[in-house]
């Protein structure tokens, strides 16, 4: 993987996860597709910023709470901000990265992530989305990992090819558990 290396930017949207965030950033700047970690404070009222600057990110701060798209689109914006700098700074490094984005909770789990990357990076895939398993208890916030269940040991992934001549097929990787049915909502949707 070593001419797809750090062709990653990741993007972690988070609200007040002082707590939590350090040991995300870590763990994400780790994964060696990644070469570009940006963490957009929404608003936190605790040391969410400050926590993640020191962890090593790029960090852009909204005054108030915007949203996680806000947040997103902030962050995507900041990664595009720094890659056209680098690229008048250095026309030969010029590369737009595949974008990653990232909880901000998920603290040393998002060292699993590495595995949405890969075919994005190696072209069989346009987009890649994980399919968490189901949590044990209700209210998520926390990391997917702590919800995992006996023997799964990482999401599995989505990916969607895409070919200008036919509509979008994706191919899904066997999840780690089944998707509930709920009804009347005309699908799965995560508990």
């Amino acid at each position: 993987m070593s001419a797809l290396a750090a062709r990653v930017a990741a993007v972690v949207p988070c609200k007040d996860e002082a707590e939590r965030i350090a040991a995300t950033v870590a763990a994400v700047a780790a994964l060696p597709s990644v070469g570009r970690v940006v963490v957009v404070d929404d608003g936190s009222s605790d040391g969410t910023a400050d926590a993640a600057r020191a962890a090593g990110a790029e960090v852009v701060r909204h005054e108030r709470n915007r949203g996680k798209a806000a947040a997103l689109e902030t962050g995507v914006r900041r990664v595009r901000e720094l890659e056209a700098a680098e690229a008048v700074a250095d026309p030969s490094e010029a590369w737009r990265a595949a974008l990653l984005f990232v909880d901000g909770d998920l603290e040393a789990t998002a060292a699993n992530l590495g595995v949405l990357t890969e075919a994005v990076l190696d072209g069989s895939a346009a987009m890649t989305i994980a399919t968490l398993p189901a949590q044990i208890t209700a209210g998520g916030g926390r990391g997917w990992w702590s919800g995992c269940p006996a023997g799964a040991s990482s999401p599995s992934r989505v990916s969607v090819r895409c070919n200008p001549s036919r509509a979008c097929a994706a191919s899904r990787r066997p999840p780690t558990t089944p998707p509930r049915r709920w009804p009347g909502a005309g699908g799965s949707r995560p508990p």
